[in-house]
């Protein structure tokens, strides 16, 4: 955000960081301890969070494209925090022009993470030209929210969830990145050949921001919820070819990967 600075310190260092603080502004402070992805691995250095802001208490997620689901919530930072496994002490300095004066923040962790060839999973996903993620499978809110500041003086400089620790991880229910279909709609399979023993498929239409499997079945009613392919992100033309095995069914459909 152009009227935002990013402070990352120890907690040693808070004291000092508040020094700079212009008159009014919001200093909100955010840790976690350990934190996990949905399939239970350590969260990977340079993991992605997001501090959030919704006027009712309700955040509703975020998109694909790394914006608010609810245009009415707002994401006023975003940033690959993440080291040895959890989100060390962020100060965090919010102008007082655009800083809320009412509702609550949240701390979101997201999963920025791609595939290699072989479907295993890649190194969270660098900043891009809009400095945001290229990739967004899916976020999880912390268990930690704060009132708004309310700016009763604006002489004072607040400070919200100081010291706020939080665990991400274990039972606490990602949720996929939210998809805009009317910007992309739905991923097609514009080709199908069978060459010996496997089947090609190529899908297109597919988002630049999702990464998606094969599924199959013996009949369409019968297609199963577990992929029988490596997930792949589509290329730059957003489509990609998937090959299968033919015998795992007579039927096929491409869908976005599980996140777990």
């Amino acid at each position: 955000m152009r009227h935002s600075k990013i402070l990352l310190c120890f907690v040693a260092a808070f004291a000092a960081a508040a020094l700079f603080a212009d008159a009014g502004n919001t200093l909100i402070t955010f840790s976690t301890v350990a934190d996990s992805y949905a399939d239970g691995a350590p969260v990977a250095d340079g993991e992605w969070y997001a501090l959030c802001w919704s006027a009712d208490g309700n955040f509703d997620g975020i998109t694909s494209e790394c914006e608010p689901v609810d245009s009415s919530d707002k994401i006023f930072l975003m940033a690959p925090l993440a080291k040895n496994g959890r989100c060390p002490t962020v100060v965090f300095q919010l102008d007082s022009k655009v800083a809320p004066t009412s509702g609550d923040y949240c701390i979101y962790l997201l999963d920025t993470r791609g595939v290699d060839s072989e479907g295993n999973n890649t190194s969270p996903a660098k900043r891009g030209a809009n400095g945001k993620p290229s990739i967004v499978r899916a976020a999880v809110a912390t268990e930690a929210k704060a009132a708004g500041a309310t700016g009763a003086d604006a002489s004072m400089t607040v400070q919200a969830n100081v010291g706020l620790s939080t665990n991400v991880g274990g039972d606490v229910a990602w949720g996929a990145s939210a998809v805009d279909e009317s910007k992309i709609g739905q991923p097609v399979i514009k080709a199908f050949k069978i060459e010996g023993e496997y089947a090609h498929i190529t899908v297109e239409n597919m988002h630049p921001s999702v990464l998606y499997s094969v599924f199959s079945g013996a009949t369409p009613s019968s297609i199963s919820t577990t992929p029988v392919s490596v997930p792949k992100s589509p290329d730059g033309s957003n489509s990609a070819e998937f090959i299968v095995p033919k015998a795992e069914g007579q039927f096929f459909k491409v869908a976005r990967q599980p996140i777990k």
